[in-house]
Formats: C-alpha cells, sequence, structure tokens
C-alpha cells in the first residue's frame, strides 16, 4: 500500500515528539520511494528502518539542542539572504549607473527628452533601442 502522509500522533508515542521530528528528518524516506512518475512511500519499507533511539531525557536534551542551533542557522541564513538581496540591489543600481551615467562622476551632463532617463553625460547620444543602430552591436536574425 502506497502512502501519501504519515503522522505521529503524540497521545500514542513515549518519545519526544521534536525528537522524532529530527529522527524523521535524518532518515531520508524520501530516498526510500519505489515510484517514479508520482513520489509514494510504503509503509513497510518505513517500518523496516532501523533508527537509533536513545532515553527520553536526552531525547528532550537532544531536541532543545538542535532547536536552539538550527533557530541560530535559520537566522544566520535570514541574514545572508538580506545581505544578498542588499547586493543585488547594489549590482542593479550600479549597472544602472554606469549605463546612464557613464562611469566619470565629474562629466558633463545633458538633460534629455526621455523622462526615465534624466541627465546623461553631454558627450552620449540618445536614441531608439535598435541594435543595427549602435556601432559593432549583434544584431539577431
Amino acid at each position: 500500500m502506497i502512502d501519501a502522509e504519515y503522522l505521529i500522533d503524540a497521545r500514542t508515542t513515549t518519545h519526544d515528539v521534536r525528537w522524532l521530528y529530527y529522527l524523521l528528518l535524518h532518515t531520508a524516506l524520501d530516498s526510500a520511494t519505489k515510484d517514479s512518475a508520482i513520489p509514494g512511500l510504503d509503509r513497510e519499507d518505513v517500518y523496516a528502518r532501523d533508527v537509533c533511539v536513545c532515553p527520553p531525557d536526552e531525547q528532550r536534551a537532544i531536541t532543545a539542542s538542535l532547536d536552539r542551533e538550527t533557530a541560530r542557522l535559520d537566522a544566520l541564513v535570514a541574514k545572508k539572504e538580506r545581505l544578498i538581496a542588499l547586493l543585488q540591489e547594489q549590482r542593479t543600481a550600479l549597472i544602472t549607473q554606469a549605463v546612464t551615467k557613464g562611469l566619470d562622476p565629474n562629466a558633463s551632463m545633458k538633460a534629455t527628452a526621455v523622462e526615465w532617463l534624466g541627465e546623461v553625460p553631454a558627450h552620449w547620444q540618445v536614441s531608439r533601442t535598435n541594435v543595427q543602430t549602435i556601432p559593432g552591436a549583434i544584431t539577431s536574425g
């Protein structure tokens, strides 16, 4: 029989439920699936898996430690993700600045009729984005 969902009933186990959660994460049950198109897991395969079981007081200690450490790591990941987002914004701003204002911050600027573009370096031309009109550009075709 292929089951789509498994659950642990806290009322029927003597084990710490959070410890069981971490144990199940570790057992890599997704590697036991026998189906190729629709993932499924035979309960007999789950029941046949060997696992290490420690006393309840150790289960609680392990759970407390893992909860604390995974929360710390999750917070670090969140900080890194925020930093990555800021760096991506900085990258976009850098590219925008370079292709619309050039590299010389002291360059003489001139106004354009293009609202979103604003001012450009005085020696630049403003033209439509037609790759064929930009000398040396690659054209599609």
